[in-house]
């Protein structure tokens, strides 16, 4: 069988056969060059690399919609106010952000004037004091403070949890469980170039449950981060400076533990 093919070859094309080295240049224009795979080889790496442009622009512009920066300085009261009103009504707002902070912030005022005793449903203790200072910092001031925060959280009726990642804390601001209504506002401390604290917001929160908590630290308030030291145990120090990411070079005693991790975990807007 095998000594048919020759024949078939005959048959099939033209030149007697391609073993004649004088009838292998009659295939030169089907070959494929050099030249055509220097090509090849030139623009694949081109094409390769404006697929990973694209693809790094997509994951930013995925990363820059998953966070809400207001470009207001109080970051804290627009983040607030977007995660109530939402964010297609703050965008509406054009320019007249100030004239808007202003009637919303009068809204506030004519509720704690209404109904003073509510502020003291917050898990942060309010005094007579603070509430006055709360009315002061409404009308006049253009930041909010962390007692401006809790009078936030009971008139909208929301916790808001304030998210310091790189200190691995946490602080809640909680209306009693009856004044409830809306889901948890996270906001996040966000690094400014000037070192000026501002926050963020995760619009993703919203849709999932906050699992990065659970390595955290949720402190006792902005004023006192830790319960006093007779409350813990040697253990517990322990368990807290592992997880702020705080390493001991040598043995430290329970009180100078203590008072490092009280320092490190404070908090200031």
């Amino acid at each position: 069988m095998n000594h048919s093919y020759p024949h078939i070859h005959q048959i099939f094309y033209k030149n007697n056969k391609f073993d004649d080295p004088t009838t292998i240049s009659l295939l030169e224009p089907y070959c494929l060059h050099d030249s055509m795979l220097v090509d090849v080889v030139v623009h694949e790496p081109i094409f390769i690399r404006e697929k990973e442009k694209e693809k790094e622009k997509e994951i930013k512009n995925t990363k820059e919609r998953e966070w809400f920066l207001p470009k207001q300085n109080d970051t804290i009261f627009w983040c607030i106010y977007a995660f109530i009103h939402g964010q297609g009504e703050y965008n509406q707002i054009g320019h007249s952000y100030g004239n808007r902070q202003l009637e919303e912030k009068q809204k506030i005022i004519d509720y704690v004037k209404k109904n003073p005793k509510i502020l003291k449903s917050s898990n942060l203790k309010i005094t007579n004091g603070n509430i006055q200072e709360i009315l002061s910092e409404f009308m006049v001031d253009k930041s909010t403070s962390f007692y401006g925060v809790a009078a936030l959280a009971i008139y909208y009726k929301t916790p808001i949890y304030f998210i310091n990642q790189e200190k691995k804390t946490y602080l809640k601001f909680l209306p009693e469980s009856e004044y409830l209504e809306n889901p948890i506002c996270y906001l996040y401390l966000h690094k400014t170039d000037r070192g000026f604290p501002k926050y963020k917001m995760n619009v993703l929160d919203e849709q999932k449950e906050n699992t990065e908590l659970n390595s955290m630290i949720c402190l006792e308030s902005h004023l006192k981060p830790l319960k006093p030291i007779s409350y813990y145990k040697s253990e517990d120090l322990n368990i807290i400076a592992e997880k702020i990411g705080f390493f001991r070079k040598e043995k430290m005693k329970k009180q100078e533990l203590y008072e490092k991790l009280y320092e490190l975990c404070g908090w200031t807007l």
